[in-house]
C-alpha cells in the first residue's frame, strides 16, 4: 500500500468548498473526541456516508477534517488500532466497509492519504453505483442517499418507486422481442422529498 500522496491542490479545493451533496468531513474514524476512547456507532456512519454517496452521484469522504475544515488527521484513531499505522487505519476502514457495505462494492471505493494544512488526513473517494447499495446494520438492511450535506435514509414508502428499469435487449430466434431487466436502477426523486 502507498500512502505517500503528495500536496494535492484539488484536495485542498474540495476541503475548502465544504460539505455538500458531494463532499462530507468525519473528525474521526472510531475514536470518540468526547468519551476519548473507541466508538464503534462511529464507524457505522462512515459506512453510512459511503454508501449515501454510492446510492447518489458518488463523493468524497474526508477523515480527519472537522465541520470547521480544520485538519485534525488520524492520529488518535491509529492509536486505537493493534496495527498502529497508516497500514493498520487503511485495513480498518477496509473492514468496516466489508462489515456494513460488503466487499463486493470496493470497487466503487478508494482510499488515499493526503496531507492538508500539514497533518495527514484519510479520503475515501467513491463513485456512483448501478446497483442500491444497502447497509446491514444488526438484523436489518438501511438505505441511505445523499440530500444535500446529509445522508438520509430512504423510508419504506420510497422504496417502493425503487424500481429496476426494463430495456430492450433484443430479438429472439423468431423475430420477437425480448425484455429483460438492465442492471440499472431508477428512483423517482420526486417520490422520496
Amino acid at each position: 500500500m502507498n500512502h505517500k500522496e503528495p500536496f494535492n491542490e484539488a484536495i485542498k479545493e474540495l476541503i475548502l468548498a465544504g460539505e455538500s451533496d458531494s463532499i462530507e468531513f468525519k473528525s474521526t474514524l472510531r475514536y470518540d473526541l468526547r468519551e476519548k476512547g473507541i466508538n464503534k456507532k462511529l464507524e457505522y456512519v462512515i459506512a453510512k456516508t459511503l454508501s449515501a454517496f454510492m446510492n447518489s452521484e458518488g463523493g468524497h469522504l474526508f477523515i480527519g477534517i472537522d465541520d470547521n475544515q480544520n485538519a485534525l488527521g488520524l492520529d488518535n484513531d491509529i492509536e486505537t488500532l493493534s496495527n498502529k499505522s497508516i497500514d493498520g487505519f487503511e485495513l480498518q476502514v477496509i473492514e468496516v466497509i466489508k462489515k456494513y457495505i460488503g466487499s463486493e462494492y470496493s470497487s466503487h471505493i478508494k482510499i488515499t492519504f493526503p496531507v492538508f494544512d500539514e497533518t495527514r488526513i484519510c479520503h475515501v473517494k467513491t463513485s456512483k453505483s448501478s446497483k442500491p447499495i444497502f447497509i446491514r446494520h444488526g438484523e436489518n438492511e438501511e438505505f441511505f442517499v445523499r440530500i444535500g450535506c446529509s445522508s438520509q435514509p430512504l423510508l419504506i414508502r420510497h422504496k417502493l418507486f425503487m424500481k429496476p428499469r426494463r430495456r430492450l435487449l433484443g430479438r429472439g430466434n423468431n423475430g420477437a422481442r425480448v425484455r429483460g431487466f438492465a442492471q440499472a436502477w431508477s428512483c423517482d426523486q420526486s417520490q422520496q422529498l
